[in-house]
């Protein structure tokens, strides 16, 4: 998880770098490096679904052929993680058969015990409440994140509106994250706390923009109410 957490770091750096300067090598750059953290982890290929969206949100379409070698080279590095990835309903899915024998003692079995109408797939509508609830117990858990965190959350919004709207990639990727883990049908049940730590990246950067944009606001408004707000973010 350690070393999830490092390269999963590195890879939210260089896609930030890659929506910035939106070169063939900076997008080269951040999809090995989206390719190594999921290599790490499964569950941060929620990273790579919010780049993408991120990209069709900043991208032109003039500039879409500079995705040709970095993507190529992106499924080259990943082959062993996509053959997985077919895999992934009878690796990790839930399996019925199992689950309605009476001798089975897995996580399925244990699952159908508490809800024996349901019909979970590797995702599914079935649990999403119950998952979502969960996870949010978690997100206001101080065992995971200071409670000071969430409070500079919403000041974040600002920043991304006035400097940077390139900020959107980490609400992507916090939105992605509650939604497909509210859809993985064994969230509630396994190892949700261990999905949480993913969070400590995008949360950290969003509540780091949330202070400095609190403080301009505190700069711009209290100590130099008649300046001109460029004065003031100089000033700071």
């Amino acid at each position: 998880m350690i070393c999830s957490v490092f390269f999963l770091s590195l890879a939210a750096i260089f896609t930030l770098v890659a929506l910035e300067f939106k070169t063939s090598n900076s997008l080269c750059l951040a999809f090995t490096s989206l390719v190594l953290a999921v290599s790490f982890r499964l569950e941060n290929v929620v990273l790579v679904v919010a780049f993408l969206i991120a990209c069709l949100l900043f991208f032109k379409k003039k500039e879409l052929p500079k995705f040709a070698a970095p993507l190529a080279i992106a499924l080259l590095l990943s082959l062993a993680l996509i053959g997985f990835f077919l895999q992934a309903p009878h690796s990790f899915g839930f399996v019925e058969s199992r689950a309605n024998d009476p001798l089975c003692q897995s996580t399925e079995c244990s699952v159908r015990k508490f809800f024996p109408d349901a019909r979970p797939s590797l995702f599914t509508l079935d649990f999403f409440t119950l998952n979502l609830s969960t996870l949010l117990r978690a997100f206001i858990d101080e065992r995971f994140f200071p409670l000071l965190i969430l409070f500079f959350l919403p000041f974040s919004l600002g920043y991304c509106w006035r400097d940077n709207k390139k900020v959107i990639l980490l609400l992507l990727w916090v939105l992605g994250f509650f939604i497909g883990f509210s859809l993985y049908w064994a969230t509630w049940n396994v190892g949700y706390t261990l999905y949480m730590l993913q969070l400590t990246v995008p949360l950290s950067v969003l509540a780091a923009f949330g202070i400095f944009f609190s403080m301009i606001l505190f700069i711009t408004y209290c100590i130099f109410p008649m300046q001109e707000p460029k004065f003031c973010f100089v000033f700071f």
